[in-house]
């Protein structure tokens, strides 16, 4: 078998193709066969070897007094200097050589920091004892805090790379557990009087403009706007539109005044409908009905009979100049061809 084959094998591994952080534990481990005169090995004998802040991002700590298992070149972008160093030294460690991260403790009301302040939290397990992690939620809890002059510390998660660097993350605040309580009533109680003031200060815009947007329909409406008032300014009715709509209302409220009849071209007809007049027309009427659209040529008896019926004077209630002249023969004429209108 050729040599070549055994990288990246997934049982088997050789001393030339290991990467730059793997290393064999122990250190001299037995070879399970030869190729060509090399050695092979185990590839369960192979461990990924970190440096310290990689460990500690996976909660993890060298141990005191620990060696490095391994030294390796590495590169370091120098910002005084502004260029890259190279072959510089670095050591990395095996899994063997670490333990879980021993948190700090909180004491007098002081949260424990690193050199720049902040909180390391990447797990969950690296939390200080007594003290507690709130997390984005609490936006610009630090500024309340420090108000209540109350110990707060950001929480760094992490780092994200972007713009050829690496930059920490951050998730909220870690402050001491005794001061959880009342730092969350005063961020709550903040909280609740920001949103107050911006609803007011959105229902007086609110109103601002729907009174602006009402005042310009008014305007346009109902007057005009002159050439030297600005926008901003309180526009009039010009005085012509004024008197117009004042010449208009005047009218409506004189409409019935003036509008109303002369006494003298009033004429007032009354009829009494249990009269026997009327009831001789109803049944002239109903004879007509019966005739289903015949037209009739010739006067029959009761048509004669119906002529010759003189009405009553109560009937007929004229109020009119021009009736009042006019002879009973010329009143019974206009009766008779009403009450025979259906003859013709």
């Amino acid at each position: 078998m050729q040599a070549k084959r055994y990288k990246n094998h997934p049982m088997f591994a050789l001393q030339r193709h290991l990467l730059k952080f793997e290393a064999f534990y122990p250190p001299n481990p037995d070879p399970v066969g030869y190729v060509r005169g090399e050695a092979v090995y185990p590839r369960n004998r192979v461990y990924t070897l970190h440096t310290r802040n990689t460990w500690k991002k996976a909660g993890k700590t060298v141990k005191v007094d620990e060696e490095p298992y391994k030294i390796v070149k590495t590169l370091k972008f120098d910002r005084a200097l502004w260029q890259m160093i190279k072959d510089l030294p670095l050591e990395i460690f095996g899994l063997w050589q670490v333990e879980d991260y021993q948190p700090p403790v909180a004491k007098d009301g002081r949260v424990p920091r690193n050199e720049y302040g902040n909180v390391e939290l990447f797990k969950e397990t690296m939390l200080p004892v007594g003290t507690v992690h709130l997390d984005a939620r609490y936006e610009d809890l630090n500024r309340v805090a420090r108000k209540l002059k109350i110990d707060c510390a950001p929480a760094m998660v992490g780092f994200e790379n972007h713009r050829g660097g690496s930059h920490p993350l951050f998730d909220g605040y870690v402050v001491c557990e005794e001061f959880k309580d009342l730092l969350l009533d005063t961020w709550r109680e903040e909280k609740r009087e920001e949103i107050k003031r911006l609803r007011r200060i959105y229902d007086n815009w609110k109103r601002l403009i729907q009174g602006m947007l009402i005042r310009n329909h008014v305007w346009e409406k109902y007057g005009q706007v002159s050439d030297e008032d600005g926008p901003s300014s309180s526009k009039k009715l010009k005085p012509k539109s004024r008197e117009k709509t004042l010449k208009i209302q005047k009218i409506k409220k004189n409409n019935i005044e003036t509008k109303q009849p002369k006494a003298e071209q009033k004429v007032h007809l009354g009829i009494d409908m249990n009269s026997d007049t009327v009831v001789m027309a109803k049944l002239s009427f109903k004879a007509s009905l019966s005739s289903r659209g015949m037209v009739r040529t010739t006067k029959t008896a009761e048509d004669e009979t119906l002529a010759a019926i003189e009405p009553k004077k109560e009937d007929l209630l004229i109020d009119s100049d021009e009736e009042a002249k006019e002879t009973e023969e010329d009143k019974k004429a206009k009766l008779r061809k009403i009450l025979a209108w259906n003859s013709s």
